[in-house]
């Protein structure tokens, strides 16, 4: 058997839901991650990047192949994401969250607002971060 561990996360995603596993080997769960750039010392501030939140659930293969597609976006366009695990009741808020999503997940908002369920679409996201991205640059500055 291929080892997957040789394999990019998307691609043992992909094997294990093609070879019929019915759990998908687990993807590192962050908390929060941008793929935005620190400044140094003397550099000017940089420009804002999109905000998303990834409303997901222990145990979702969905949730998995939405992360491998916003991980592979995010190199084409930069955002700031959080993952918010609804069955997770030390999160502020959840119940309001599981009561709303819990047989939605993944559900993905950008700048708070939802823009997609269920799966997630490389193309129509990346529209959608390059027009969030947009809005962001023509705000004012505070």
């Amino acid at each position: 058997m291929l080892a997957l561990k040789s394999l990019s996360r998307q691609h043992r995603l992909a094997f294990a839901l093609a070879a019929g596993m019915r759990h998908a080997p687990s993807l590192p769960q962050r908390a929060c991650f941008s793929t935005s750039r620190r400044r140094s010392e003397g550099e000017a501030p940089s420009r804002r990047v999109p905000r998303a939140t990834l409303y997901t659930g222990t145990d979702c293969q969905l949730c998995d192949v939405a992360k491998a597609v916003l991980d592979d976006v995010a190199r084409e366009a930069p955002l700031e994401l959080t993952l918010y695990n609804i069955r997770d009741d030390t999160l502020p808020d959840v119940h309001r969250w599981r009561r709303a999503y819990q047989y939605d997940i993944p559900v993905l908002h950008i700048e708070g607002s939802e823009v997609a369920r269920h799966r997630l679409d490389r193309a129509a996201l990346l529209q959608q971060l390059r027009a969030a991205q947009q809005a962001l640059d023509e705000a004012p500055k505070q």
